[in-house]
């Protein structure tokens, strides 16, 4: 497994689902959420229960300390202040060892009425 150093904040907002700090976007997230997961994850998968559920879980494995989205939601400022105090402004997260279980067609799939998925093969 490979470690990854990143800003604690845009960790935190990863798994609590919450922006939590400016600076944060899409490429951030999908790089903490990936890197959580071990594997590539795709756009609509940042939303797509089940991997949503083991990248933040893994996030929580590594940071028990972490604000919960129940926190994250109700007041995001105490919600960094909570991440920062407990890991610092930037942390080392550990590679995820959960992996694909199903492909992304298939989350997609799962998300959206299969007749609306259009497949291009180039």
């Amino acid at each position: 497994m490979t470690a990854k150093t990143f800003p604690t904040l845009h960790v935190a907002s990863c798994i609590t689902g919450i922006g939590l700090c400016d600076g944060i976007n899409y490429s951030a997230m999908q790089e903490i959420a990936s890197h959580l997961f071990g594997a590539p994850i795709w756009t609509h998968e940042l939303a797509h229960g089940p991997t949503n559920d083991a990248f933040s879980q893994e996030g929580y494995r590594q940071f028990p300390n972490m604000p919960t989205p129940v926190e994250a939601n109700a007041d995001f400022v105490a919600a960094a202040a909570k991440a920062v105090a407990a890991y610092g402004d930037t942390i080392s997260v550990e590679e995820g060892t959960q992996g694909r279980r199903e492909g992304p067609l298939n989350t997609l799939s799962a998300m959206v009425d299969p007749s609306k998925i259009v497949v291009v093969e180039v």
